[in-house]
């Protein structure tokens, strides 16, 4: 593996585990304020993704004109003070803001693939992106399973108290990783200032899709999956708790199994099935993985049945997020991929700011199962769409 990527890999490995620590607790903790069913499964992801969502493409054109290096420290340096506020958080407002926070300083997710990019041969592409994908899932994975049992320490209420701590002190090591361990990777001539003038093919996030019809599949199918994952994510704390009695610590354990599985196929399968059936054919196997995991989790109620269901949902997204960026890789210079691997994250972060904005009514209006029903529904166009997109040629890989 590529020494730079080894080190990025540790650096968000301990930047996610953070982000990850909050997650089993959060909805828990809105509960207990009595917050509406909207904000329950809303303010925590779906806050977050929203200002994400906007700034993203912000952070990928900045990363273009002045690297990837400072775009992710300044991002775990707001990581950094959003999880201290949100450890003294006492209201439902104040939490809105500290995930606020959190989603407007979220460029790291962009630069860290464009980084990877950026540093990979085009043949070993999608092997990287996989490689750095399992430092988002590992982290996801080991996130949860400590912060569970945080949120329930110093009393019987759970609390975000710890998880925020603990999060403060990871965002602040992560920061110190890529002060002093991360070279940059963007080569000052490769850059694109500013004040460069766009060629037709770039320019602003919709002029870039209008260039790029495959692009248009690509993050139509991020969208989509986006707000099947989140629809689920956001809703299941709530739900295991109601249906089947789980506090925090076990919704990190399930967290912790979807997560490990991701990281199985990022680091283990993707770059092994890329070589052999390229990015597209991975890109589907994942969607059809992931929508069998929540077809099983919607429609057999056995608790057991949780289980396996949580490990097809971890194969599909570790399989298909990788193959998504990969694919996405390929429609972009050197010179723009920052900002094409912003517009993607976009359409991703769209998805997770649409899916806990339906998850909570659904979830309390209509059926404790809509929310999963309805996501594996989404699953459906978004097959249909990837199948559209071309499998990259010889020459793409070798101009990329």
């Amino acid at each position: 593996m590529n020494k730079n990527i080894g080190v990025l890999w540790l650096i968000i490995l301990i930047d996610l585990i953070g982000f990850g620590l909050t997650t089993p607790s959060f909805p828990l903790v809105l509960k207990q304020m009595n917050a509406d069913p909207f904000w329950l499964t809303f303010a925590g992801p779906g806050v977050y993704s929203l200002f994400q969502l906007v700034f993203t493409p912000i952070w990928g054109r900045l990363s273009d004109a002045y690297g990837r290096r400072p775009i992710l420290m300044l991002s775990m340096l707001g990581a950094f003070i959003s999880y201290l506020m949100m450890a003294q958080a006492d209201s439902v407002g104040m939490l809105i803001a500290t995930r606020a926070l959190g989603g407007i300083m979220s460029g790291n997710i962009g630069a860290a693939f464009a980084y990877v990019a950026d540093v990979s041969e085009p043949k070993n592409r999608a092997k990287s992106i996989g490689i750095l994908s399992s430092a988002f899932g590992l982290g996801f994975m080991l996130g949860p399973l400590i912060g569970g049992p945080l949120g329930t320490m110093g009393g019987l209420e759970i609390s975000l108290r710890w998880p925020g701590y603990v999060a403060a002190a990871l965002s602040a090591l992560a920061f110190l990783g890529t002060v002093f361990l991360l070279r940059e990777s963007l080569e000052p001539a490769n850059r694109k200032p500013l004040g460069a003038k766009a060629d037709k093919s770039t320019g602003s996030p919709l002029a870039i899709l209008r260039s790029r019809p495959a692009l248009v599949s690509i993050v139509s199918t991020t969208l989509l999956l986006g707000i099947a994952a989140a629809m689920m994510q956001s809703v299941y704390p709530i739900w295991a708790a109601d249906t089947h009695g789980h506090d925090s610590k076990w919704v990190g354990i399930a967290f912790a199994v979807l997560a490990s599985m991701a990281v199985v196929a990022q680091a283990g399968l993707v770059g092994l099935l890329a070589k052999r059936v390229g990015e597209r054919s991975v890109a589907i196997l994942g969607v059809l993985a992931f929508s069998l995991g929540l077809a099983i989790i919607s429609f057999v109620h056995q608790p057991l049945a949780l289980w396996p269901g949580l490990v097809m949902l971890g194969l599909g997204l570790g399989l298909s997020n990788p193959a998504f960026t990969s694919l996405a890789s390929f429609q972009a210079s050197p010179q723009e991929r920052g900002a094409v691997m912003g517009v993607v994250q976009s359409g991703s972060s769209l998805g997770r700011v649409l899916g806990p904005a339906l998850s909570g009514p659904i979830y309390v209006g209509l059926s404790h199962a809509g929310p999963f029903v309805l996501a594996t529904l989404l699953c459906l166009p978004a097959l249909w769409l990837i199948l559209k997109v071309p499998e990259p040629t010889q020459g793409a890989r070798s101009a990329h």
